[in-house]
């Protein structure tokens, strides 16, 4: 049943008169609907009409009492023209009790009650799922505490687009902020291994103490030289560099934030696939000089 925009004000005194004549004629006439039924089979033949009459009674009108218990009223919203059911899955205004499966009774619809039993408040209005709009249920002009589907779209007034777009646009630098520090910590990591590597091919002197991130440094270049010696085929590195991989994820890493240890770990691994891929590449060249001199 499609309401029209004068009769919106009326809509709670309509839903309550078509569930209660419904429920009247579902709870009387079906019931003689299926007596009609009964009546039929066990009468002999010939005398079956007014059982027939009885059942053609009972079905129609209790169908009708059927229809108006489950078909919803349907209007058009007056501000953006879009169609509200009042069956719409839906949150009460005053206590935020969500009603999400419909089972047809008064309680159902925003227009009935508030199925919470702290709460059983009847809402007075109804907020349009597609605009925002507040309308009255009672025409009493009451627009507080509106019931609101559970469906609605999030409406973002004017005043605040200019505010959520420049805060979009603070996530997104501190977003690349962030991503442009990690890869330059990344890139700072594998230049002190390849430092630490010189310097231990060079001979010198270690420094008389160092930091824990020092220690890390010197550990991982110790485990890529002792790859690159061992190594004398491709899948030997593969399986080094998976190797020292697990051993990293298996060591304590002493640090005084204890929330970076996996972030140092992940840039860890990555500086040691970079430092193995080195070693394939340089296996891969003398693979190539070794054919060169056979052919």
């Amino acid at each position: 049943m499609h309401l029209t925009e004068d009769s919106i004000a009326r809509a709670r005194a309509i839903y309550a008169s078509r569930q209660s004549w419904g429920a009247f004629l579902m709870g009387v006439f079906l019931p003689i609907g299926v007596l009609g039924m009964i009546a039929m089979i066990a009468t002999a033949p010939g005398g079956e009409t007014r059982a027939l009459m009885c059942w053609l009674l009972g079905t129609v009108l209790g169908g009708i009492g059927v229809v108006l218990r489950v078909t919803p009223l349907r209007w058009f919203c007056p501000q953006c023209g879009k169609r509200i059911h009042s069956d719409e899955p839906w949150r009460c205004g005053r206590c935020d009790h969500e009603v999400k499966q419909l089972r047809f009774t008064s309680r159902d619809s925003f227009l009935g009650a508030c199925a919470s039993a702290s709460c059983e408040a009847e809402p007075q209005a109804y907020a349009c799922q597609h605009c925002g709009h507040v309308m009255s249920l009672t025409g009493e002009g009451e627009l507080s505490h509106p019931a609101r589907s559970l469906k609605a779209v999030t409406v973002v007034s004017p005043d605040n687009y200019e505010l959520i777009r420049l805060q979009r646009l603070r996530e997104l630098e501190e977003r690349d902020h962030s991503r442009r520090h990690l890869e330059a910590d990344q890139k700072q990591l594998e230049l002190e291994i390849e430092v630490e590597r010189l310097r231990k091919k060079k001979n010198t002197p270690e420094p008389e103490s160092l930091t824990a991130h020092q220690k890390n440094v010197r550990w991982v270049a110790e485990q890529i030289d002792n790859a690159e010696f061992a190594c004398r085929t491709i899948p030997d590195t593969v399986d080094r560099e998976l190797k020292l991989h697990a051993e990293i994820n298996a060591r304590p890493i002493d640090l005084a934030d204890p929330e970076n240890i996996e972030q140092i770990k992940l840039n860890l691994k990555r500086a040691v696939s970079v430092q193995f891929e080195s070693i394939r590449l340089g296996l891969g060249s003398d693979i190539s000089v070794q054919e060169k001199d056979r052919r």
